[in-house]
């Protein structure tokens, strides 16, 4: 089957130069458009990459901060702890409970007894500063002195 073009007859096949050329320039088009989107998935990668990258960088730090927030916390903690020495078996919970909120909020209070101590905490820096100020502090009838220090925070030694 012939066709009349402007050109000319136009019969349709191969031998065409015309259409010869115009398939190539669709080959030549095709393998533009492949080699584009092997970029584009490769920058596809490439972000996807990043995004998980960026991820776990969001959870390290997140982890990170809240072990800072634990160690400040813990920090803190100790800043506001008094420790107390010369807790005999006849001192109270509630001895030294009343003998050192003159001093001010007692956030915590722990007796050991086995080991003749205890820790109490304040819940202000102004109360922990009078308390350490007064150095013996009277209990009970009065009859019995403790002795506060500043608590530090000891470091395990390693040593089994």
């Amino acid at each position: 089957m012939s066709m009349t073009t402007l050109a000319g007859t136009h019969d349709g096949g191969n031998g065409c130069l015309i259409c010869q050329s115009k398939n190539q320039q669709i080959l030549a088009k095709d393998e533009v458009i492949r080699a584009k989107d092997a970029v584009i998935a490769a920058k596809d990668d490439a972000i996807a990459q990043k995004d998980q990258a960026l991820k776990a960088e969001r959870e390290l730090r997140e982890q990170l901060q809240k072990q800072l927030k634990l160690a400040s916390a813990g920090e803190e903690k100790d800043a506001l702890t008094i420790y107390i020495r010369n807790v005999t078996e006849s001192i109270t919970y509630d001895m030294l409970h009343d003998a050192f909120s003159v001093f001010g909020t007692i956030r915590t209070l722990n007796v050991v007894h086995p080991k003749a101590c205890a820790f109490v905490e304040f819940a202000s820096a102004d109360a922990h500063q009078k308390a350490l100020a007064a150095t013996s502090v009277p209990v009970g009838d009065g009859h019995e002195n403790v002795l506060t220090e500043k608590r530090v925070q000891r470091k395990p030694s390693g040593r089994l």
